[in-house]
This record gives structure tokens, C-alpha cells and sequence, in this order.
């Protein structure tokens, strides 16, 4: 099941960067950026999720010279939510909202899927939101947004979070998707800015399969109930 910590977002989304294989989070001594009182501004393009799309998100997080990356699915289509973590992964889990209103936990490897409480996994399932909707744009202090110009395709912004730490962030906005397709979180070390996360979505689709928001064949309840459960 999804358990969490105390959580505090870095940059809201970053909880889901540092999300771990144990499905908790965990968090860093100090945000990379700070709060500030600086003004702040709305973003320069639509931060509202479609209503009906399918995508991968790849999440890259650097240490130094070393980079992991995660990879995560969400999917959403007439009411109903699918997220899973650790996408490809051999424990892939994933969180099934339906339209309604009944919510399951899925368990690729062992098959199994269980009723969902209502606040399990719902910081990690926020998360996912908050990034494909850029919500942590306007509820953050920022200083500023540049645009840096458009191609192929692309609009590229550059997102001041605070002057005085020198952290910044560049947003890659699809003109056609109107929706943010990638994003790259640089922090400021000794005078040096160095890439620390990117976050973008892979293999977007503007329509999702029906069969994703319901329980796959061969799944079996979890503890061995009799849970009512989709027959595809």
C-alpha cells in the first residue's frame, strides 16, 4: 500500500522526483530553493490538464556525475484516473480511480488489486498532477518568466525562482498539445548552475484506451475477498 512520510514538496513536484522504490518519499534537509517575498507572477500559458490523454513521464534526478531516472504512466479519460509507479518496473504498482468513484491499488507482479483508502497514495497521485498541470508555477514565489522562443514546435521558458540563490528553471511548452512537455530544475553550487532534475513526458497521446481504467484479467483480490471488480 502507499504510505508517506512528512512531505514537503520542493518545488511541489519534487516529492514525486525523490520518490522512492518503497513507495514513500523521503526529503532533503534544505529545498534547493528557498521561499522569497518576491512578486509573484502567473504562468505565460495554460496550466490545465486535458480532459482525455494518455502519457509516460520520465523523471531524471543527478547527483554529481550520476543519473537515475524513474519512469512513471498516467492516463485519463471520461472521469476516470489511471497512475502507475514505477513504470516497466517488475513492482509496478498503480492507483485505478474510476469514474465511479470506487479506487483500487493494482499490483503488476503479484496480480492483485485491493480497495484503495481514500488517503493512500494521494500525496504521490498529487504530485503527478501538480506536474502536468505546472500548478507549483503559480503557487510558488516566482521572480519571473522569459520567453526564450519557440522551435519545433516548442516554446521554451525560463522560470526565476529566486535572484538571490541563482536556481532556475526552464519549462518546454508544446504550442500544439498546449501542455508543458518537459521541465529542467537547475540549482546554483559554489557560483555553478548544475542540472538536478528534468521531468518530461514521453509517447503523449491525445486519446487513452478504455481497457486501462479497468481491473486487467488474471488480477485477484489482494486479501482474498470478494470485492466486486471489472470483468473486461
Amino acid at each position: 500500500m502507499f504510505t508517506s512520510n512528512n512531505k514537503k514538496f520542493l518545488f511541489a513536484i519534487l516529492g514525486l522526483v525523490l520518490f522512492s522504490s518503497t513507495c514513500r518519499f523521503f526529503q532533503r534537509e534544505k529545498p534547493l530553493v528557498e521561499k522569497t517575498d518576491l512578486p509573484k507572477q502567473s504562468a505565460p500559458f495554460p496550466t490545465k490538464e486535458p480532459d482525455i490523454f494518455q502519457t509516460e513521464i520520465i523523471v531524471s534526478t543527478f547527483f554529481g556525475q550520476t543519473r537515475s531516472e524513474k519512469k512513471y504512466f498516467l492516463a485519463k479519460k471520461d472521469g476516470a484516473t489511471l497512475y502507475v509507479f514505477n513504470y516497466g518496473e517488475k513492482d509496478e504498482t498503480a492507483i485505478l480511480e474510476k469514474a465511479d468513484g470506487k479506487s483500487f491499488v493494482l499490483k503488476k507482479g503479484a496480480k492483485t488489486f485491493a480497495p484503495r483508502g481514500k488517503k493512500e497514495g494521494a500525496a504521490e497521485t498529487g504530485d503527478l498532477q501538480h506536474f502536468l498541470t505546472t500548478k507549483w508555477l503559480n503557487e510558488k514565489k516566482t521572480s519571473k518568466f522569459e520567453d526564450l522562443g519557440a522551435k519545433n514546435g516548442l516554446r521554451k521558458y525560463r522560470v526565476t525562482i529566486d535572484d538571490n540563490s541563482g536556481s532556475e528553471i526552464f519549462v518546454f511548452f508544446d504550442e500544439k498539445l498546449k501542455i508543458p512537455v518537459k521541465q529542467e530544475f537547475y540549482s546554483a553550487t559554489g557560483g555553478q548552475k548544475q542540472l538536478s532534475y528534468t521531468v518530461e513526458l514521453k509517447n503523449i497521446k491525445t486519446e487513452a484506451d478504455a481497457k486501462l481504467f479497468e481491473i486487467p484479467a488474471g488480477y485477484r483480490p489482494a486479501d482474498g475477498s470478494v470485492e466486486a471488480r471489472d470483468t473486461p
